[in-house]
């Protein structure tokens, strides 16, 4: 609480203040896994706990009462739950909370809805989300824009190629290299894979794409080691049933060195996700050999390498073609996105910091646009209320990670 001329203004009048102006903002997201317009035909409520976070630790109940009430009992306290509940309560305008009586009519209004409208999806991006435009990284087609160009602007995940080596190369969410990005034969030598596959990305930059996106935490570590040139290229020449695991892990450290290149030589951001995936060494700091040696590759960390948060304040405070991209924090935990929004803020810079949705599902889209929302609100109001920033600095922060920021690194 402080006293503003002549008058007490509480914390709860500065938050407020600062969430109404938020709120005023069209927001450019960094990231999601939005679905193309078929996806959305059936819609149920089950649906939407199926495909969003929710289940990511613990399978969807079955349809009896009493199972029902268990899931809600072990998942609503966590923050995945809480944000995507109370998008569907403001969206659907339902009662209360959901229970496990109430259950089948939320199911039913969502059916409804979707319905009688099936562009229903898209308008929640647009109206509830505020959304002007959102980075997409649609993994199963890579460089999609899903056919709404206008809207999505597509990142190119590029995981499929450090598997190249591999007898039907694919990644870990069954990706095929050669199903995305078909060829008469396969490459005679490790120059003419590393040109096609730079060929590969400019295809896809001339057709919208405006970021490299790597996922390859799910897969393996995320510790990039310069590898020989001449070592990879005998190994590209070999028959594959010979090669060992180490071998593509070396294969896969040069493509990403390659990738870093080309990004660089395309001024193309580089998207990572690091923190929550595989878990062995998937940590920020992982990436730090791989940062020092490309200065010119513009670095995006996703997710705040949650639950490794101190990693990415280091490299943001050392390394200045580092990015933190707070996407998906805020609803995996939001007291963690609270502390890092904070710590950004005092060991970075303004224009590094970043977010997104990386959602799929319409309504979780709005839960994350809720807990970033609240998670901003929160910091500003109290670093405002403590006298360290004005209303106009809490507005100039908000608007340059929820906007300002995305606009200016990813040229959208």
């Amino acid at each position: 609480m402080r006293i503003h001329e002549g008058s007490i203004i509480s914390m709860d009048e500065t938050y407020g203040r600062i969430l109404e102006d938020i709120r005023t903002i069209d927001i450019y997201s960094t990231h999601c896994h939005h679905r193309e317009d078929s996806f959305y035909s059936h819609m149920t409520l089950d649906q939407i706990f199926s495909n969003s976070y929710v289940t990511f630790t613990q399978p969807l109940a079955a349809g009896s009462r009493v199972e029902r009430e268990l899931f809600l009992e072990r998942n609503r306290f966590n923050t995945y739950f809480l944000w995507l509940e109370r998008s569907i309560t403001e969206i659907y305008h339902t009662p209360g909370r959901i229970t496990a009586e109430n259950w089948d009519d939320i199911s039913q209004r969502i059916s409804a809805a979707y319905q009688s409208n099936p562009a229903l999806h898209l308008d929640i991006l647009k109206n509830n989300c505020r959304l002007t435009r959102t980075i997409e990284d649609a993994y199963w087609e890579p460089g999609s824009d899903l056919g709404h160009p206008e809207f999505f602007s597509p990142a190119f995940r590029i995981n499929m190629f450090t598997y190249a080596l591999d007898p039907d190369p694919h990644d870990h969410d069954n990706t095929y290299l050669y199903q995305q990005c078909p060829r008469e034969a396969l490459p005679a030598d490790l120059d003419e894979f590393i040109a096609w596959m730079e060929e590969q990305i400019k295809v896809r930059v001339h057709h919208g794409c405006c970021a490299l996106k790597s996922g390859l935490a799910y897969g393996r570590d995320l510790h990039f080691l310069p590898q020989n040139r001449d070592h990879i290229a005998r190994l590209f020449r070999m028959d594959k049933a010979l090669l060992t695991e180490k071998d593509r892990h070396d294969f896969s450290d040069y493509v990403m060195y390659e990738l870093c290149r080309i990004a660089a030589d395309l001024n193309l951001p580089f998207q990572h996700h690091t923190g929550l995936a595989a878990l062995d060494r998937t940590n920020a700091m992982q990436l730090k050999e791989l940062i020092g040696q490309n200065p010119e590759t513009k670095f995006v960390l996703f997710h705040g390498g949650y639950p490794w948060m101190e990693d990415i304040y280091a490299l943001i405070h050392n390394f200045t073609n580092t990015y933190a991209d707070l996407c998906w924090l805020p609803v995996i935990s939001t007291s963690a996105a609270e502390r890092m929004i904070l710590e950004l803020l005092e060991v970075g810079q303004t224009h590094r910091i970043h977010w997104g949705l990386d959602t799929w599902i319409s309504e979780e889209s709005y839960g994350e646009v809720l807990a970033i929302e609240h998670a901003l609100s929160s910091v500003l109001a109290a670093q405002v209320e403590k006298g360290f920033y004005t209303y106009e600095d809490a507005a100039l922060i908000a608007r340059r990670i929820l906007r300002e920021n995305a606009k200016e690194l990813y040229g959208i």
